[in-house]
């Protein structure tokens, strides 16, 4: 089976909020650097799960996912290394422009991914989060999620925090820093209606539940009401 590696759903276009072609005064120039910049970090790192994988594919076919695997691992692992992490993170703090905003999220999404996902390759060794170089990285994230109005926003974020709440100490970390608050206040917005977010946002706290303490803020945050009431409202 061939493998496959694409942006997916990053590639959708986005209309700024704070007026087309400015970010908070900049140049339409530069809102133009910033998310061609980003884009090329969303496209160098990989969506391994869009990796086709057939239960009868060739030993020729499993040598190259294979292979292409490492390439996903090499290019996030330089990504971080240049510090793409915390210039994306950087980027989710100050920017007021959903293109870069959306384009960053992606990007970091798509990094979380390439790591979870490729855990065990030795190249990772030593590395316990990709998030290790901003301290309050799951703050910024989170804070973004309930400051943005974008929907293509909510939806990056939502699956990123599902990846973090599945790499190592992600699901308490994320527990700490509030984000099942966040999550289930998502799920009881009668205006977000895009599936898509919705999804996400469902599976985070699917994973982070498992999470003993996890379990108590989501019964303080009315979870289980939300979600009976959003399985009632969603068709």
């Amino acid at each position: 089976a061939a493998a496959t590696w694409g942006v997916g759903d990053s590639s959708l276009n986005t209309t700024p909020r704070s007026g087309v072609g400015s970010v908070g005064g900049s140049s339409s120039s530069h809102m133009g650097s910033t998310v061609s910049i980003s884009s090329v970090l969303t496209q160098t790192a990989p969506n391994t799960t869009n990796m086709s994988m057939s239960s009868a594919a060739s030993s020729t076919s499993a040598t190259s996912t294979s292979s292409t695997r490492s390439h996903a691992v090499a290019n996030a692992i330089k990504i971080c290394a240049a510090a793409g992490v915390p210039a994306l993170i950087a980027q989710m703090r100050r920017s007021s422009n959903d293109g870069v905003l959306q384009e960053s999220a992606a990007a970091l999404k798509l990094l979380t991914r390439v790591y979870v996902s490729t855990i065990s390759h030795p190249d990772w060794e030593g590395v316990e989060s990709i998030f290790s170089d901003v301290d309050d990285a799951y703050t910024v994230i989170l804070h973004l999620l309930n400051r943005s109005y974008s929907p293509l926003v909510h939806c990056e974020i939502a699956e990123m925090l599902n990846y973090i709440a599945l790499s190592p100490g992600g699901k308490r970390a994320l527990g700490q820093v509030g984000a099942i608050g966040v999550l289930v206040q998502h799920c009881k917005s009668p205006a977000n209606q895009r599936r898509a977010v919705l999804v996400w946002a469902c599976t985070a706290l699917c994973v982070l539940v498992m999470e003993d303490e996890n379990r108590t803020h989501f019964t303080e945050a009315n979870g289980p009401a939300a979600l009976v009431e959003l399985l009632a409202r969603i068709p």
